[in-house]
């Protein structure tokens, strides 16, 4: 069978193809999966063209018999109440489809993945896998292999973009593996297709070297690919490198939206502080609405200069469900409070709700249907928000006293409770929960390797605290000095501190100590980690404006990115580190009557000069200071050496190691070859002569036409292969077995050849040969 290897591994790259959209596109709740109906459409289509073709019927009916398969098939999947006797499209399938291949489309274009498996996507699927079924089997029997095996391989490499899932070396070696066998079985296929080379009678299989070789081959590429690939990985941001406010050709967002990057870090870009409103909300609850924060997602994760959202799981609740992670639940007070939000101008995947949300509803049912929630409560949506998008949720808002988070084993802590012997805290202990911390909470403890100079201000600013609300307090309080730090949003985005360490320390970085939410919300959550305090930073919105009607309107100049730690015994509790001098972003000390580095108790080891009583902000500031004057040590100066003995080579390095790799293993393969062939010669099998050198003619630009005969290649060759040109003939041919006297002539001439080409080759053509595969 002609081709036979390239539908194989054609099929193998749809098979590839639609397990990677398994991780695109959510499982089906109800009814026969999507799975199986998009596999059995690629079955169909492949069925039908084969028999279409084994039949030779003329191209235009396999085109209408393709149609119509798809045509009943799609109607099935996407409106079946219209279908005449439940398989025929009716008059009404067109405007029964046209809505939900409208969604299909919209969700494609903007949701995030997983999607919810609405009718019209997998309408769109089907039609998609079956026009790769159909076209593998007429490409392969009209000798166009490669139209049938690259489109479920580029297919496979889109979905391998969009997933959001981390590189893993499983998917990306059997991705690389089938592309390299891809690739490897066009060339075979070809060879075994065509009889014009004469190297053996058509469809006769190749040597085993040859086809060991290939096999090689096709595997050290796939390795070497592979290697370089999780390798590199790693250097490829999750977010891409958009700015954390996405800009369009109409406004700041999608069709004149406005829509927001998740991630935040040091590096500042511009930042719009207009009065665009986003969404409105009539809200209802006893809690104050300067504490009605409005948040997108929270950042988690923190690679050294950014903070990302790590993969979390998503749901759909069932009734009675919990949304937030019941062990990272907040154990104080808490007060419900009702929501009911409009959308206006925000485009975004992730919907703003009070924290923390219980439940959620929308009247649209694709909204009902399609969001999901993740383990920190946050609200996602497989379309982008649109104007006039409504739902409703309710929130239990964390609302701990004062006295709450300054309880600790049933007493005050130390700082708290300086201030109340001298009169200026009037709080007393209460119960609270268990103050031990739950184990779910140390993945937000992890770090990547920092500047010396980070962890040791962050102990400087924090000596003297001994739990987590009085460090928190601590470094807030630090953050908002505006002495130390200066809130502002003009600023060049082309002349920012990329560090954290020199935005911090080093005055004449860019930026300097200066910058808005992003920068104030990265480096306290940091160094809060550093001192064993967990935390991550919340993307979301400052509280808004109150109309007189009650409803809450929230602007762009509302976009805001803060901090939560985790108080054991409480739960999450936001901090504010942010400067701001309009009063929009109250800071958690606000309301504490006093100033809480007045009572910052005495350090046993003298690091702190802080008594109370005694303000010590100045004196946590030159300790800042003095720890952004450290010298570091160049560790790499004397020795490329890893603490754990390992090699700390450069990204570039290895990926030009394997080039070179590459580069050398090509031309050991070709040596090898043409020894094998040389043992096979000296055993009298002229063939290999023959294949030596028309594989020689190839590497060197020249490859040999298919329909040309032995004599006439020598031909176009020169004299010097025509004797070999002869023998190969009537060995190939011939009745009888060749003399010694004729083995001898073929080998003259291949080497009588092989000079001739050197000569009429350029060094430079000559070495491209060799690294040719």
């Amino acid at each position: 069978m002609v081709y036979r290897t390239s539908r194989l591994i054609g099929a193998a790259a749809i098979a590839l193809a639609l397990l990677r959209l398994m991780a695109v596109v959510s499982p089906t709740e109800t009814g026969a999966p999507w799975q199986v109906v998009v596999g059995a459409a690629a079955l169909l289509a492949a069925g039908l063209t084969w028999a279409a073709l084994a039949y030779r019927a003329p191209a235009w009916l396999l085109i209408l018999a393709n149609a119509a398969g798809l045509a009943v098939m799609v109607t099935r999947v996407a409106a079946p109440d219209t279908a005449i006797m439940g398989v025929l499209p009716g008059a009404d399938t067109p405007a029964a489809l046209l809505p939900e291949l409208t969604v299909a489309v919209d969700l494609a274009r903007f949701a995030g993945p997983p999607l919810v498996p609405v009718a019209g996507l997998v309408a769109l699927l089907v039609v998609l896998f079956w026009v790769m079924g159909g076209l593998l089997v007429w490409a392969t029997a009209v000798r166009r292999p490669l139209l049938g095996v690259v489109p479920p391989l580029l297919l496979g490499l889109q979905l391998a973009t969009v997933d959001r899932l981390p590189a893993q070396p499983l998917w990306i070696g059997a991705g690389v593996l089938l592309i390299a066998a891809g690739l490897a079985a066009v060339a075979h296929d070809e060879r075994l297709a065509g009889s014009g080379r004469l190297r053996r009678p058509t469809g006769q299989p190749a040597p085993a070297e040859d086809r060991g070789t290939l096999a090689a081959f096709t595997g050290l590429l796939a390795v070497v690919a592979l290697f370089a690939a999780v390798t590199l990985a790693p250097a490829v941001p999750a977010e891409g490198s958009f700015e954390w406010r996405t800009r369009g050709p109409l406004g700041s967002g999608v069709f004149g939206g406005v829509s927001y990057n998740l991630f935040a870090g040091i590096q500042q870009t511009l930042v719009e502080q207009s009065e665009v409103p986003l969404f409105r909300a009539a809200v209802s609850g006893d809690v104050p609405p300067s504490q009605l924060y409005w948040r997108l997602i929270t950042l988690d994760s923190f690679d050294g200069s950014q903070w990302r959202h790590s993969e979390q799981a998503a749901h759909h609740p069932a009734e009675g469900d919990s949304f937030e992670d019941p062990r990272l639940a907040f154990q104080g007070r808490t007060t419900e409070v009702r929501q009911v939000v409009v959308v206006d101008n925000l485009r975004q995947s992730y919907l703003p709700v009070l924290y923390s949300p219980v439940a959620f509803g929308s009247e649209e049912e694709l909204l009902r249907r399609s969001f999901r929630v993740r383990a920190d409560g946050s609200i996602r949506y497989d379309l982008l928000s649109r104007p006039g998008l409504t739902y409703e949720a309710a929130s239990l808002i964390p609302t701990p006293t004062l006295s709450a988070l300054a309880t600790v084993d049933g007493e005050l802590s130390p700082m708290f409770a300086g201030a109340a012997e001298a009169g200026v805290f009037d709080g007393s202990p209460v119960l609270s929960g268990p103050d031990r911390r739950p184990t779910a909470a140390a993945g937000f403890l992890e770090l990547p390797e920092l500047d010396p100079r980070i962890e040791r201000a962050a102990e400087d600013l924090t000596a003297g605290a001994t739990t987590e609300f009085e460090k928190g307090v601590l470094l807030e309080r630090f953050f908002r000095d505006k002495d130390l730090f200066t809130y502002t949003v003009d600023i060049d985005p082309g002349h920012s501190a990329e560090d954290l360490a020199d935005w911090l320390f080093t005055e004449d970085s860019p930026n300097y100590r200066e910058g808005y939410c992003e920068q104030f919300a990265t480096a306290m959550a940091v160094l809060a980690r550093t001192v064993d305090v967990p935390s991550r930073v919340v993307l979301g919105f400052t509280p808004g404006e109150s109309g007189p009607d009650g409803v809450v309107t929230v602007r762009q100049k509302n976009a805001h990115a803060w901090v939560e730690l985790w108080v054991d015994g409480q739960g999450w509790v936001r901090f504010d580190p942010t400067p701001r001098s309009d009063g929009v972003n109250p800071a958690t000390t606000a309301d504490m009557g006093f100033d809480p580095f007045r009572y910052v108790p005495d350090v046993e080891d003298g690091e702190s000069g802080a008594t109370p009583g005694e303000p010590s902000l100045r004196n946590l500031a030159e300790l800042l200071a003095r720890a952004g004057q450290l010298e570091i040590p160049d560790v790499s100066a004397g020795s490329s050496a890893t603490p754990g003995g390992g090699i700390d080579l450069p990204v570039w390095s290895w990926v030009l190691g394997a080039l070179a790799l590459i580069l050398a293993i090509i031309p050991a393969i070709k040596l090898v070859r043409r020894r094998r062939r040389m043992a096979r010669l000296e055993k009298g099998d002229i063939s290999a002569a023959w294949e030596q050198i028309v594989e020689h003619l190839g590497d060197l630009g020249s490859p040999v036409p298919e329909y040309l005969t032995p004599l006439e290649v020598a031909a176009g060759v020169g004299p010097p292969l025509r004797n070999l040109a002869e023998v190969y003939t009537a060995a190939t041919f011939g009745p009888g077995g060749l003399s010694s006297g004729d083995v001898g002539r073929a080998v003259e001439s291949m080497r009588s050849t092989e000079r001739h080409l050197q000569r009429t080759h350029t060094r430079w053509q000559r070495f491209l040969g060799w690294l040719r595969p």
